[in-house]
């Protein structure tokens, strides 16, 4: 048993095809398109930061309120902990199975997830015990 944490998708259905969408910004207003998955296909660099398990992400979810399980990528890049922080916590030496590298991408892949769904998020970011 650990702390997990994972990506994962929340695609709404259209009720008229019942195919999945995603919502853009259709000159000013919300609208919805089909789902294409290449748009939406991880890079490889990110690919090892979908299914994560280890203590030091506590560092990372103790701004949330306590209950809470699940985000957004702009909410947990709102919340992201500079490195210090979770070194300190975590008490973190330079070559430890974490480290400032990790953090980096793993805030890049945030931005990276974000960037592809700027007006409702797809992606969601959840964490067990």
């Amino acid at each position: 048993m650990g702390f997990d944490l994972t990506i994962r998708l929340d695609l709404d259905i259209d009720e008229k095809t019942g195919m999945p969408y995603v919502h853009y910004n259709n000159n000013g207003s919300l609208d919805k398109r089909p789902y294409d998955p290449m748009e939406f296909k991880i890079p490889e660099e990110y690919s090892k930061y979908i299914e994560q398990r280890g203590g030091h992400f506590h560092s990372y979810i103790k701004k949330f309120p306590e209950h809470s399980h699940k985000s957004w990528p702009r909410d947990f890049l709102q919340m992201y902990p500079d490195w210090d922080t979770v070194k300190h916590d975590n008490y973190l030496d330079d070559e430890d199975y974490w480290t400032v590298d990790d953090h980096n991408k793993f805030k890049k892949f945030l931005e990276w997830m974000e960037s592809k769904s700027p007006i409702i998020s797809i992606f969601e970011i959840h964490w067990s015990y």
